[in-house]
């Protein structure tokens, strides 16, 4: 998928007028993840985000456990 001229990560973050908003990247994501204390996860992307549905799932049943 190609990007979008002018729209970027960022762009969507200040549009969506939140305070506790953070982009990250994949590595950094499962890391943050990992550290728990999350009230709300969205995972956005285009192309392999899909891949990081079963790391953090595991990363949250393992810390549910």
């Amino acid at each position: 998928e190609e990007p979008i001229p002018g729209v970027s990560s960022t762009t969507i973050q200040e549009l969506m007028h939140a305070h506790n908003v953070s982009i990250l990247s994949k590595e950094a994501l499962l890391q943050r993840v990992a550290k728990g204390k999350l009230e709300v996860l969205l995972t956005i992307g285009a192309g392999d985000i899909d891949r990081l549905v079963a790391p953090i799932a595991a990363i949250l049943e393992k810390e549910n456990l």
